[in-house]
């Protein structure tokens, strides 16, 4: 009995470990992060709209913006170089 006495406690602490990991992650509100979103133009950045539509300026369709801020550490204007 005593040899599965570690590998249970194992398994315990990483269902545990888990189940809170699941559990932090459900606090986010879905409704709120879509009312909040902000779009702007790929082309114009300084063109914002809380609701998407189109570029007053060039007519492209307005992204979230969000999709247009680069990964940390990458340089946009070097290709993240």
């Amino acid at each position: 009995m005593r040899q599965y006495k570690l590998p249970a406690v194992a398994l315990i602490v990483a269902v545990a470990f888990l189940s809170v990991a699941a559990l932090a992650g459900c606090n986010k509100k879905v409704g709120d992060a879509a009312e909040a979103a902000t779009y702007t133009c790929p082309m114009h950045p300084e063109v914002t709209s809380d609701e998407p539509g189109e570029c007053p300026s060039c007519g492209m369709d307005l992204v979230p913006a969000e999709e247009l801020e680069p990964a940390s550490g990458e340089m946009p204007e070097h290709g993240g170089m």
